[in-house]
C-alpha cells in the first residue's frame, strides 16, 4: 500500500519549468559495497551523461544532480540491487532500488515518467514460497526482488510422539518371543508412518490457512511450493478455488543450495510474467482481427479513459509518447500546438504514456500491459493500444 501511495504522489508532482529528471541505471554488472563496483557505476553514469546518446537539454539537468546520484551509488546502494530508478529535481528526490535489471534510461519533463519503473515492478510481483519436508514447512514472501521468511510450521511434535510410542512398544516386544517381536514391530512401523503422514498433512493444512490469511492482507500473483510432490495436494487442495491456480509445485527442496532456490523462484516469476504478457497480446490481436472492442493510438485511447470503456492499455515503457495537454480543460492534443482548440487556454508538453499511467494508478479498473520495446505491431498502431469494455467500439487501425 505504501508503494502504491508513493507512486500516486509522484504522479501528482509537477514542476512548471520542466526540470524533473527520471533516470534509470542498470547496476547489475558490478556490486557494491566493493570500491571497484562504486567506481564502475559512477563512471558509467558520468560517461553516459557526457556522450551523444544523452541529449544536451537532458545532459545539463542531469549534471545538476549528478553529485547526489554519485553519492547515493557510493554510500547507499544495497548489494542486492540490480536496477536503480530515480526521480530527481527541484524539491524532489525519490530513489527506487530494484531486484531486477532495468535498461539505462532518462527523461526530463514537468512530471516524473514512471513507465520503466512500473514495468520493472511487473517483473517483481509478490509471491509466497512454501518449502516443506516431513519435519517442517517454511513460508516466505518474495516481494520487490527480496525474499523474507514469514513463519516456520513444525510437524515434529507428532513425529516425536510417534517415535516414542514405537520405541516403547518395540522394547516390550523384545521381551517376548522373536516371532511376536517381528509381527508387532511391523505394526509399530505402520503406526509410526501413519503418524508421520498425519503430521505432514496437518502442517500443510496450517500452511495453506496461513497463506489464505496473507492473501487477505497482501495479495500475491503466485504461490510456489518446493517439496514432496506426493504431499503437495494436501497444501493445494486446502486453498480456496480462487487461489489454487496460483499454487505451483516447482520441485523438491534444493537443500543447502539457497542460490538454486532463488534461481528457481526467479525462473518461475519470469515465466509467469512472460506468459501473462503473451496472453494479453494474443487477446488483443484476436479482437483486433475481428475489429471489435479495441482502440489504438493516444488520440483514440486517451479520450476514452474517462468514459469507463477502457479495460487494458498496452504500452512500450521506453516510449514516452509526446503530446500536449490543456492546462484548463485537460483536453489532449498532438505535438506543436500552443492553444487548446476547445477552450483557448495554453497547452503544455506532456507524455501521453505517463498520462495513461497516471489514470491507471488512480483507477484500478484499468490494467496496464508493458510490451517489450521495439514491437513493430504496437509501433504501427501509434505506440499505444487498448482493450475496451463497451460494445460497438471498433479499431481505428
Amino acid at each position: 500500500m505504501e508503494l502504491q501511495e508513493n507512486l500516486k504522489n509522484l504522479c501528482l508532482f509537477e514542476d512548471a519549468d520542466a526540470q524533473v529528471v527520471t533516470f534509470a541505471l542498470d547496476v547489475s554488472q558490478a556490486k557494491p559495497p566493493h570500491p571497484a563496483a562504486r567506481s564502475h557505476h559512477k563512471n558509467r553514469l558520468l560517461n553516459w551523461m557526457g556522450s551523444n546518446e544523452c541529449p544536451m537539454a537532458i545532459r545539463k539537468i542531469l549534471w545538476g544532480v549528478s553529485g547526489r546520484i554519485s553519492l547515493f551509488i557510493e554510500k547507499e546502494l544495497k548489494p542486492e540491487t540490480e536496477g536503480l530508478f530515480l526521480v530527481a529535481g527541484p524539491g524532489i528526490w525519490q530513489p527506487f532500488e530494484l531486484g531486477v535489471r532495468i535498461t539505462d534510461f532518462s527523461y526530463v519533463g514537468r512530471t516524473p515518467y514512471l513507465a520503466p519503473l512500473l514495468e520493472a515492478l511487473t517483473r517483481m510481483p509478490r509471491a509466497y514460497v512454501f518449502r516443506f519436508d516431513q519435519e517442517e514447512g517454511v513460508l516466505e514472501e518474495v516481494w520487490m526482488g527480496g525474499r523474507k521468511e514469514i513463519e516456520r510450521i513444525p510437524s515434529t511434535a507428532i513425529e516425536r510422539d510417534a517415535q516414542h510410542q514405537m520405541s516403547r512398544h518395540s522394547t516390550r516386544s523384545q521381551a517376548g518371543s522373536g516371532r511376536s517381536a517381528v509381527r508387532t514391530g511391523g505394526g509399530g512401523r505402520d503406526r509410526f508412518q501413519h503418524c508421520v503422514e498425519h503430521a505432514v498433512e496437518s502442517m500443510l493444512h496450517k500452511a495453506a490457512d496461513k497463506v489464505m490469511t496473507l492473501q487477505q492482507e497482501a495479495p500475491s500473483k503466485s504461490i510456489y511450493a518446493f517439496g514432496d510432490r506426493k504431499h503437495f495436494p494436501f497444501f493445494r487442495d486446502r486453498l480456496p478455488a480462487s487461489l489454487r491456480s496460483q499454487a505451483i509445485h516447482v520441485g523438491p527442496v534444493p537443500h543447502r543450495h539457497d542460490a538454486l532456490l532463488a534461481a528457481s523462484i526467479k525462473e518461475q516469476q519470469d515465466l509467469r510474467v512472460r506468459n501473462r504478457v503473451e496472453e494479453d497480446i494474443s487477446e488483443f490481436q484476436a479482437r483486433r482481427a475481428e475489429q471489435c472492442h479495441v482502440a489504438s493510438g493516444p488520440e483514440g485511447i486517451l479520450p476514452l479513459l474517462h468514459t469507463g470503456n477502457v479495460a487494458r492499455v498496452f504500452l512500450d515503457p521506453r516510449e514516452p509518447l509526446p503530446g500536449t495537454k490543456c492546462t484548463a480543460c485537460g483536453k489532449f492534443a498532438g505535438e506543436g500546438g500552443r492553444q487548446c482548440e476547445a477552450c483557448g487556454h495554453v497547452l503544455v508538453v506532456t507524455s501521453m504514456t505517463q498520462e495513461v499511467i497516471h489514470y491507471a494508478l488512480f483507477h484500478p479498473s484499468v490494467f496496464l500491459t508493458f510490451v517489450p520495446s521495439g514491437e513493430s505491431w504496437l509501433r504501427d498502431l501509434g505506440g499505444m493500444a487498448a482493450l475496451l469494455t463497451a460494445e460497438h467500439i471498433h479499431s481505428r487501425g
